[in-house]
């Protein structure tokens, strides 16, 4: 015979065993098999880039795994720095937090094909304590407050005052960024009680 197909999952290429040959003498009973004995194999390959700059070089080396076909893989961002999708990444002193997967991929599912997974990071660079806090910079926003021909307090102070106010927060569910719950307002954040220099009037306002 010829012309013989694998089934789904094994490679072209099989083999006689024994070999029948044309010229081979038929002297009794005999039995030739043909096996496609060998699976697929296909690479798993899960890439870590910078969101804000994904041509720039990979914030750590990309994982890649060769399975064979129908074997069953899974993922999912972990909390672990080692895990293989891990929420945070540290690069250059810098801290990148988990955003979102750049394609549709599945997360989990048995292998019949080459499997590209592509996770983006964000800069984390400011918290409320002026240190990293696991949210990415984009979904925080800082609210400034300026004071100008007087003083906070009536001494010296005339630094201007921040705060930080986070608006999206982790949906490990569905593994992406959603608005809170509740909007943040400026509430007891405004200043009050400022004094004006010597020669303006007590009256000011904001703008």
């Amino acid at each position: 015979p010829t012309g013989m197909k694998p089934d789904q999952g094994y490679a072209e290429t099989g083999a006689w065993e024994p070999t029948p040959e044309a010229a081979t003498e038929v002297t009794g009973d005999a039995t030739y098999t043909y096996t496609f004995g060998t699976k697929q194999k296909f690479d798993i390959t899960i890439n870590y880039k910078d969101g804000a700059n994904p041509e720039a070089e990979p914030l750590k080396e990309a994982y890649t795994d060769t399975q064979e076909y129908g074997y069953p893989y899974s993922f999912d961002v972990s909390n672990d720095s080692t895990g293989t999708i891990p929420k945070i990444i540290e690069k250059d002193g810098k801290q990148y937090v988990f955003d979102r997967f750049a394609d549709n991929t599945p997360l989990s599912g048995q292998l019949k094909s080459a499997v590209t997974i592509t996770a983006e990071y964000l800069l984390d660079e400011t918290g409320p304590d002026g240190e990293p806090d696991g949210v990415p910079d984009k979904y925080q926003a800082t609210v400034t407050y300026k004071i100008v021909n007087g003083t906070w307090d009536g001494d010296k102070d005339t630094a201007d005052k921040t705060h930080l106010f986070t608006l999206r927060e982790f949906d490990a569910d569905s593994n992406t960024w959603v608005n809170v719950e509740t909007t943040p307002t400026l509430g007891e954040t405004v200043p009050t009680g400022m004094k004006p220099d010597q020669g303006y009037a007590e009256t000011g306002a904001w703008e």
